[in-house]
C-alpha cells in the first residue's frame, strides 16, 4: 500500500464505488454473458449427528472468488489504496445454497450482515459465507456402535444460467478442521455436476466405539457373568432367588439408564439392541432355571423322580468324570452323607463290604453311577458290572438311587456351563460382525 494513503481516500472511494452501483445487478459488463464464480470448502469440524432427524449438523466456510467489473478504480486516484472491503449487506454476492438443508433454503451468508467482500483495484473479489451447515442424511445404524455414514453436503447457485460456478480443487481443505470426540472423519470428496452447477461434498465419518465399549457393553457383559455365579450358592442358604431376581432387575435398571446413549431408530434396528436385548432374556432365563432348581431340592421323597430327569441326572455326572480314571462304583447307587453311611453300617453288619466300597469323605450328596453302564443294565465295558440291580437296598431310591437332590446339583452344574458358554459366545459373535460389517 501506498504510504499516503488517508481516511479521506477511502471515503471518497467507497462513495464512488457505491454511488451508481446495485447489488441486485449482476456485476457484469455484458449482462447476456454468465459470471464466472470460483468455489473452495474448508471443513471446520462435525457439530451434530442426529440419528432420529437423520441430520448431520458441521461448522464449515465457502470461500468464493468473481471478477466484479463494476468495482476498479485507479489506485493512483485515491492515494495508492488498492484493496478495499464492503459489507456484504451492500454489494453483489453469488447465490450459493444448501439444496439439501432441514431448515430453510436460504442463501449462505443471507443473514450475516456482517460478512465483508474483499475487493482488489481491478476488480477482483473474494467471499468468506460460513457457519453451520444442517443436511439431510440418510442414516444406517445397523452396526452400531462401529456404524459409518457417507453424508453428502448438496449445493447449488438455484439459477445456473446466471452464474457458473467452478471448484478450484476437487479436494476440501481441512488445515483449520478441528476432531470430533465423537466421530473420525474418515474421507471427504468433492463431487461436481456442473452442467447443472451441483456440488457435492461428501463426508465418510464413523463413530468412535470407546465410550459405548466402556459405558454399556463391558457392564453388561460383567452383569450378566455376575448373574451366573447364582448356581454356586448353597440352595438352603435361602438366598438364591432373591440374588437372581435382583440381578435380572439390575441389568434391567441398567439398560433403563444407559438407553439415552442408545440410537433412537428402527430403520433399521441396530444391531446391538438384539445383543442387549439376548442378554436380558439370558438372565431372565437364568433365573428360571434357579428357581426350577431350588423347586426339585424342596421335593424330596415327596414324588418320585421321573426317567427324563434321572437320565439327565446320570449325563451331567458322566460328562463331569469322562476324563477322572475309572474305579469300580456299582450301578445305580447313591452316595449318602457320611454320617448316614455310619448309621446304616452299624445297622446292617451283613452289608459292611459293599459299604467298604464307598467313599466316607464325601458329605455332598449326589449320583455316582457307572458311565460304562447303559440305561436297561447292560455291561458296554465288560468286567466291571453285569446287572444294575446290584446294589446296596438301604442306598436305593427311585430311578436307581437318583434322588431330587441329585437332580438340583445336575440342574445347577449344567446351567451355569451353559449360561457361560453362552455369554461368551453371543458376546464374541456380536463383536465380530458389528466390527467387520463396521469396517466394511
Amino acid at each position: 500500500m501506498h504510504l499516503a494513503q488517508r481516511v479521506e481516500d477511502a471515503r471518497a472511494l467507497n462513495s464512488a464505488l457505491l454511488a451508481n452501483y446495485s447489488r441486485n445487478v449482476k456485476p457484469k459488463l455484458n449482462q447476456t454473458e454468465p459470471l464466472q464464480v470460483f468455489l473452495e470448502f474448508q471443513l471446520l469440524g462435525i457439530i451434530e449427528f442426529d440419528e432420529v432427524l437423520e441430520k448431520l449438523s458441521v461448522i464449515a466456510v465457502t470461500f468464493l472468488y468473481w471478477r466484479d467489473e463494476l468495482m476498479t478504480w485507479n489506485p493512483e486516484d485515491y492515494g495508492g489504496l488498492d484493496v478495499f472491503y464492503i459489507e456484504s449487506q451492500k454489494v453483489w454476492t453469488p447465490n450459493l445454497v444448501l439444496v439439501n438443508t432441514v431448515k430453510d433454503i436460504k442463501k449462505i451468508g443471507f443473514d450475516d450482515d456482517w460478512l465483508i467482500v474483499k475487493y482488489l483495484h481491478n476488480g477482483s473479489a473474494r467471499y468468506l459465507p460460513g457457519g453451520i451447515l444442517s443436511a439431510k442424511c440418510d442414516v444406517d445404524m445397523t452396526f452400531f456402535p462401529w456404524d459409518k455414514h457417507v453424508c453428502p453436503l448438496q449445493f447449488s447457485t438455484w439459477d445456473y444460467e446466471y452464474m457458473k460456478i467452478t471448484p478450484i480443487s476437487d479436494q476440501l481443505f481441512l488445515e483449520f478442521y478441528k476432531p470430533s470426540g465423537t466421530w473420525n472423519l474418515v474421507s471427504t470428496d468433492f463431487e461436481p455436476i456442473v452442467e447443472f452447477q451441483l456440488f457435492y461434498v461428501n463426508l465418510t465419518f464413523s463413530r468412535k466405539p470407546l465410550f459405548m465399549v466402556v459405558n454399556v457393553i463391558l457392564p453388561i457383559v460383567l452383569m450378566a457373568l455376575i448373574s451366573t455365579v447364582v448356581f454356586y450358592i448353597p440352595i438352603d442358604s435361602g438366598e438364591r432367588i432373591s440374588y437372581s431376581i435382583t440381578m435380572l432387575l439390575a441389568i434391567g435398571v441398567f439398560l433403563t439408564l444407559v438407553g439415552d446413549n442408545l440410537p433412537k431408530t428402527s430403520n433399521p434396528m441396530p444391531l446391538f439392541s438384539y445383543y442387549l436385548l439376548s442378554m436380558l432374556l439370558l438372565n431372565a432365563c437364568i433365573a428360571i432355571t434357579n428357581i426350577l432348581s431350588v423347586k426339585c431340592f424342596y421335593i424330596g421323597n415327596k414324588q418320585r423322580v421321573g426317567n427324563h430327569w434321572a437320565r439327565f441326572s446320570r449325563w451331567v455326572v458322566c460328562k463331569e468324570r469322562n476324563n477322572q480314571p475309572e474305579r469300580y462304583v456299582p450301578s445305580g447307587i447313591n452316595y449318602a452323607t457320611k454320617n448316614s453311611i455310619i448309621n446304616e453300617t452299624t445297622r446292617d453288619q451283613t452289608k459292611g463290604s459293599a459299604l467298604t466300597k464307598l467313599n466316607l469323605t464325601n458329605t455332598t450328596p449326589h449320583v455316582h453311577v457307572d458311565c460304562h453302564i447303559e440305561m436297561n443294565g447292560t455291561v458296554t465295558k465288560p468286567g466291571i458290572v453285569q446287572n444294575n440291580t446290584d446294589t446296596v437296598d438301604d442306598f436305593t431310591t427311585d430311578q436307581d438311587g437318583v434322588t431330587w437332590h441329585d437332580v438340583s446339583v445336575a440342574i445347577d452344574k449344567f446351567s451355569l456351563i451353559v449360561s457361560i458358554m453362552l455369554i461368551l459366545i453371543l458376546t464374541i459373535v456380536f463383536f465380530l460382525i458389528i466390527c467387520i460389517g463396521g469396517t466394511k
